[in-house]
């Protein structure tokens, strides 16, 4: 019996997240400072920099196991997709009120991927609804 599959772009958008999630929280969980060093924003308390970082590793673990056995992961793929647009939203929002110390390609990049990852899950899960749910 042949595995039910997901929309191509479903898959592009899983795999973009899981990348993406796992350098960002590898970074963020094991070298906080050194990665606000690199991106030059303030890090203040590394504590709050750090946990994050297990958060986005576990949410790429998600997206990794949802692009490889995707029956039944329709909510995982609803609520991945509402922290991306939301991220989006909070990173734009903090770039035009200036509220970043990092350079404007460490802020316009993350942005744009977030924008554009939440966009290509959304029509992902919209055409992949029979697989996922």
């Amino acid at each position: 019996m042949a595995t039910p599959q997901i929309s191509p772009i479903l898959r592009v958008a899983l795999v973009i997240a899981a990348i993406e999630l796992f350098i960002y929280g590898l970074l963020l969980f094991l070298i906080p400072g050194p990665f606000m060093d690199l991106v030059h924003a303030r890090a203040g308390d590394l504590f709050l920099v750090r946990w994050p970082g297990g958060t986005l590793i576990s949410l790429g673990v998600g997206a990794w196991l949802t692009f490889r056995a995707p029956s039944h992961r329709g909510l995982f793929v609803r609520v991945l997709t509402l922290g991306y647009g939301l991220t989006a939203i909070a990173m734009a929002w903090s770039w035009a009120a200036g509220q970043s110390s990092a350079d404007t390609v460490q802020i316009a990049l993350p942005t744009v991927l977030n924008a554009v990852v939440c966009v290509l899950l959304f029509l992902g899960w919209r055409s992949s609804q029979s697989v996922l749910e």
